[in-house]
C-alpha cells in the first residue's frame, strides 16, 4: 500500500506541486506564492465581495496550513505583515473597481474585509 502524503506539506509553486520538507520551508513557499498574488492583486479590479474572498482565503490557508507547525518561532509577525501587504493591495485592487466603475454608491460603500492582523496559528504564534 502506497504511503499517504501529508497535504500540510504540499505546495503549489510555479504552478507545480512540491513537498516542503520542513515546516519553515513550507512557510517561505507559502510567502511567495502570496507575494505574488499580492502584486497580481494590486492591478486587479475587485468589487467588495471578491476582496472580502480573497482576504478570507488568506485567512483559512494562513490558519489551517500553520496551526500546528509550532517549531517555527515568531511566525505570526510574518504572517501579520504579510496579511498587511495584502490588505493594502486589496484596497487598491477595490479602488481600481471604483474608478472603473464609477457611481454614488461606489464611492459611499467602504471595503470591509476580515481582521487580517488576528490569524491565530499555533502556541508560539
Amino acid at each position: 500500500m502506497e504511503k499517504e502524503k501529508n497535504c500540510q506539506k504540499m505546495n503549489i509553486i510555479n504552478g507545480k506541486l512540491k513537498e516542503a520538507k520542513s515546516g519553515l520551508e513550507n512557510l517561505n513557499d507559502f510567502i511567495k506564492r502570496w507575494q505574488e498574488k499580492i502584486k497580481e492583486i494590486k492591478k486587479m479590479v475587485l468589487n467588495e465581495k471578491q476582496a472580502y474572498h480573497i482576504a478570507e482565503a488568506f485567512i483559512n490557508e494562513a490558519s489551517l496550513k500553520f496551526f500546528y507547525q509550532d517549531s517555527i518561532k515568531n511566525k505570526s509577525l510574518i504572517l501579520h505583515q504579510l496579511g498587511q501587504d495584502l490588505f493594502l493591495a486589496l484596497f487598491q485592487a477595490n479602488n481600481n473597481y471604483k474608478k472603473q466603475f464609477p457611481s454614488f454608491w461606489n464611492f459611499l460603500s467602504k471595503l470591509k474585509l476580515p481582521d487580517l492582523s488576528l490569524i491565530k496559528v499555533g502556541k508560539n504564534a
